[in-house]
């Protein structure tokens, strides 16, 4: 899990990869990742990038305005200008 969350947030913070599912996949095509794995270790695995790519978005999102994805673009709206303040953390 922590090996997912890891690369997760590693690609969730690259704006070029604009699919959701980029990270999952380019697991899914190498052979290391599933032959080595149990099927629960690497659905795990997967289900970990998935999310923490999804929550790790947020970053590039707020911090230099550049939506990867078309339903990020309400987050700059309120994100960038928070950070502009000094208030990127508030909620």
């Amino acid at each position: 899990m922590f090996v997912g969350v890891v690369l997760g947030i590693i690609i969730g913070c690259c704006p070029a990869w604009a699919a959701r599912t980029a990270s999952p996949s380019c697991c899914l095509s190498r052979s290391p990742w599933r032959s080595s794995r149990r099927t629960t270790s690497a659905i795990i695995l997967l289900s970990c990038i998935y999310w923490a790519r999804s929550s790790a978005e947020a970053i590039h999102v707020i911090l230099f305005n550049i939506p990867g994805e078309p339903w990020s673009v309400a987050t700059t709206f309120d994100g960038h200008p928070l950070a502009q303040l000094g208030r990127a953390g508030a909620r």
